[in-house]
């Protein structure tokens, strides 16, 4: 008679789990993911800002164009009043400084203003004479030459270095 013998092998039991490189392998992707998503973000937010001001500032046009229609003189208005009814997105404009600057020519027959962004140097000339313009360094020196004046802007948000406040003519 055959006799059979049980040989019983014994196969080490593997871990389960993760390895640290497979760990760290994990990690890495993920932060590489997060970091697009990031830049993407930034780059989504900084265009909706700047799309934000151009249509708050063909807005301004269009409120000013209408001012000086109804004006019994037919000029731009030497200065801005909440009746005029002159909207903006206050969260996208730069508050750490004055960041709108409208001055009108001496006869009050152009008009010139300009919008300081949060995004860092961004901001817009919108005027009577060349329309809607970028720019990198938007103040009052740089504002009222559009319209031949050295300064003398009237100003949206007023900074004093401390802090500043929107003026009533911007609702």
């Amino acid at each position: 008679m055959w006799a059979s013998k049980n040989k019983h092998t014994t196969i080490p039991k593997q871990a389960n789990g993760f390895t640290i490189v497979e760990l760290l392998i994990v990690i890495v992707v993920i932060a590489i993911l997060a970091a697009i998503t990031i830049v993407a973000y930034n780059g989504i937010q900084d265009r909706a800002k700047n799309s934000t001001a151009q249509s708050d500032l063909a807005n301004f046009a269009k409120k000013i164009e209408v001012v000086k229609v109804d004006a019994s003189d037919g000029l731009y208005p030497a200065s801005l009043t909440s009746s005029m009814d002159i909207r903006g997105s206050k969260s996208v404009y730069a508050v750490t400084r004055n960041n709108w600057y409208y001055c009108v020519s001496t006869d009050r027959t152009q008009y010139a203003l300009g919008v300081a962004l949060t995004n860092a140097g961004a901001g817009y000339f919108m005027s009577s004479v060349n329309g809607l313009q970028a720019s990198t360094n938007v103040a009052d020196a740089t504002t009222c030459p559009i319209v031949g004046k050295a300064s003398g802007s009237q100003m949206g948000h007023v900074w004093n270095g401390t802090s500043g406040s929107w003026s009533s003519w911007v609702n």
